[in-house]
């Protein structure tokens, strides 16, 4: 029979063994519990972006409103019916007009389990309504629809069709569809840009922010909500497409053809060139001032998409790229504005050649501007040139 040291002995033993053990298996298994952590989390980022199934949502239809309930009211219903399956996510920028609607709205889509109505506490803008709802929309996309607008029926099909063929996407922008008379009122032809190669060509296409499609999970995982909204000073009028540069610095971006919104504020559109209106404002006979603001705003944002600088690597990017923001605003001065200066007595030669030595100016002190300013000259002259011609205001005299 054996002794009670014997047993306790033989325990303390046992004991001191199997803890010897645990202490030498115990760092592999910290590396395996770490291992496997790695693989836990590298799993859930891959599945943020990996296309869902058939009965996940995968899209959320997010409506920025302010002082508009009355549209937003009369269009719920087609957008309901238009956006089924998906989410519908309205934000209300703390709106002091048409309350009332707004209330009724609230009490009416609340019953529903697709749709969410938020009041902002405060007015943040829209980019603040933007920032945000890309912070909390729970869809790996959201599309942002002027609270004017209509999405296309079947819209969720056909988004999930397009990703189903092409894989995932940082940001998209489909093409508009005017419910006027049935024509395209913006048309973007479908292109699939790699990382790096949309910031010029997507980055600076669509002021119209309705249609606009955005991978909140892709914006999240690199901070690029943050970084917009720090950078937002830069442009505060067309924060997505300073949202559209940093995406396809860092993503794949893509035009669509297909229609995805309807246009449906005939108002808004029919008030350009009336200097009491609030579409005056960016397109009427007051705005030269504010086209350059946004002008120098984008050149701003181009440069922090192109990472800050400019240096040998992306001098030849980065110049072209200015090329094109030098036609588009040079298009939107002339072309798109032309006939409200003229309807208000400003002679278009004269903001052409303002226009013009204010380009050139807004480059001249960034690094190897001067080797490049022959071109960035010729280049000025031809596309006014050009647009003088096709609005009939003769051609552009520069010494």
């Amino acid at each position: 029979m054996r002794s009670c040291g014997e047993f306790l002995n033989k325990q303390l033993i046992c004991i001191s063994i199997k803890y010897v053990r645990w202490f030498f298996e115990a760092p592999n298994r910290l590396l395996l519990y770490y291992f496997y952590t790695y693989l836990d989390q590298k799993a859930e980022s891959i599945q943020k972006f990996k296309i869902k199934s058939p009965g996940e949502k995968m899209l959320t239809i997010v409506i920025p409103t302010y002082n508009r309930g009355d549209i937003l009211t009369k269009n719920i219903d087609v957008i309901i019916a238009n956006a089924v399956g998906a989410n519908i996510l309205i934000l209300d920028n703390c709106s002091t007009a048409t309350t009332q609607e707004y209330i009724e709205l609230n009490d009416r889509v609340k019953k529903l389990a697709n749709i969410t109505y938020i009041r902002n506490d405060m007015n943040i803008e829209l980019r603040g309504s933007i920032y945000k709802a890309l912070e909390i929309v729970e869809t790996e996309y959201a599309l942002f629809l002027s609270d004017e607008d209509i999405p296309m029926p079947n819209i969720s099909d056909l988004f999930s069709d397009f990703l189903k063929k092409n894989g995932s996407f940082s940001a998209i922008r489909p093409s508009i569809m005017s419910s006027t008379n049935d024509v395209i009122y913006a048309e973007y032809p479908t292109t699939i840009f790699e990382k790096f190669n949309g910031i010029a060509p997507f980055g600076l296409t669509g002021n119209y922010i309705s249609g606009q499609i955005y991978n909140a999970y892709f914006m999240r995982e690199r901070n690029l909500i943050n970084k917009a909204r720090d950078a937002s000073y830069m442009i505060p009028d067309y924060t997505h497409l300073l949202m559209n540069m940093l995406c396809a610095a860092v993503g794949r971006t893509a035009f669509m053809s297909t229609p995805y919104v309807q246009k449906k504020d005939v108002a808004y559109v029919q008030s350009i060139g009336d200097p009491e209106s609030h579409a005056s404002f960016y397109t009427g006979p007051y705005s030269y001032g504010m086209r350059c603001n946004q002008f120098l705003g984008l050149r701003d944002a181009l440069l922090l998409a192109y990472g800050g600088e400019i240096n040998k690597k992306n001098i030849s990017l980065f110049y072209s790229a200015y090329g094109n923001l030098c036609y588009k605003y040079a298009h939107l001065l002339i072309m798109v504005q032309g006939k409200s200066f003229l309807k208000n007595n400003l002679n278009l030669q004269l903001v052409a050649i303002s226009f013009y030595h204010f380009a050139l100016a807004s480059i001249c002190s960034f690094p190897h501007a001067g080797s490049v300013r022959g071109q960035i000259e010729t280049h000025l002259k031809s596309t006014l040139n050009k647009f003088l011609k096709e609005v009939g205001a003769g051609s552009l005299s520069i010494s």
